[in-house]
């Protein structure tokens, strides 16, 4: 399995990378990174932002300003590997539990954890074979990753246990929140 971060350049609502944020004194993307990296063969991180070459292998959108979709989708086309790991790159309390938590065997397209029964699409395990499903539907432009989950074979775990692993850095009140918590 591998393992692919994405990262946006910019956010809209924080102005800044989000992945490269400053935790406890390393970037966002490195504390992800030392997280999967025990489960993955390779990290691939999907991003348009030069400065996250140093983190790894990194790979521009293949469709631009297509959305999370997008990253998915050259994220797959670029791993050598059947199953990848698919993390948005904003996830602060990310644990290793919750990575060996889904990570199950089984004839599935995805892998998607669940909070009270709402997909996690953004932090969850998909196969390569999904690819021209991928294409198909950024080509008609249905951008959404909760209507392709629903035309896969998916399995859906529950991860009520691990809610906090996925908090987001979506605003600036979001990341003052998390800071004063440290």
């Amino acid at each position: 399995m591998n393992g692919i971060i994405l990262a946006k350049e910019k956010s809209q609502r924080l102005s800044c990378n989000k992945a490269l944020i400053e935790i406890e004194g390393e970037a966002l993307i490195e504390r992800l990174i030392k997280i999967i990296k025990p489960y993955c063969k390779d990290i691939l991180i999907i991003s348009n932002d030069e400065r996250l070459s140093q983190f790894g292998k990194r790979f521009c959108d293949i469709y631009k300003e297509k959305g999370p979709i997008s990253g998915l989708y050259t994220g797959l086309y670029y791993s050598d590997c059947e199953r990848s790991l698919i993390l948005a790159s904003d996830m602060p309390f990310l644990e290793k539990n919750l990575i060996e938590h889904i990570n199950i065997e089984g004839n599935f397209q995805a892998i998607i954890p669940t909070i009270d029964g709402i997909p996690e699409p953004l932090c969850a395990i998909y196969s390569k074979e999904i690819i021209p499903l991928i294409k198909e539907q950024i080509e008609n432009s249905e951008l959404s990753l909760n209507s392709l989950i629903k035309r896969l074979n998916a399995t859906y775990i529950d991860c009520n246990k691990f809610r906090d692993c996925f908090f987001n850095l979506n605003t600036q009140e979001d990341l003052n929140s998390f800071q004063n918590g440290l």
